[in-house]
């Protein structure tokens, strides 16, 4: 019975989620959009990139990550994609990208 119940806790934590993701380059600006990811999951996601120093400063809005100031060197689409499978990947997430 124990064990059972300490089976389901732990299949429920680690049980993998479902995120979709696009980006897109506007002006001197990255979008990131999901419609299915919590704000949370975004905070996280907007810090750790602007904390590597990849852009200047973000906010989360409404299922939008809003990044200015992009370094264009360091910060192209598959940079980006790297960052973002890394880090939800560790939150235990499974992302697909959108064209």
């Amino acid at each position: 019975m124990t064990t059972r119940m300490y089976s389901k806790q732990f299949q429920q934590r680690f049980r993998s989620k479902d995120v979709t993701i696009s980006i897109r380059f506007e002006d001197d600006y990255i979008y990131i959009c999901s419609d299915n990811a919590s704000k949370s999951l975004l905070t996280k996601l907007k810090n750790e990139i602007v904390y590597d120093g990849y852009v200047e400063t973000g906010e989360v809005d409404h299922g939008i990550i809003r990044l200015s100031s992009p370094d264009l060197w360091n910060c192209t689409v598959d940079e980006l994609k790297d960052i973002i499978t890394s880090k939800l990947e560790d939150e235990n997430y499974k992302v697909t990208f959108l064209p």
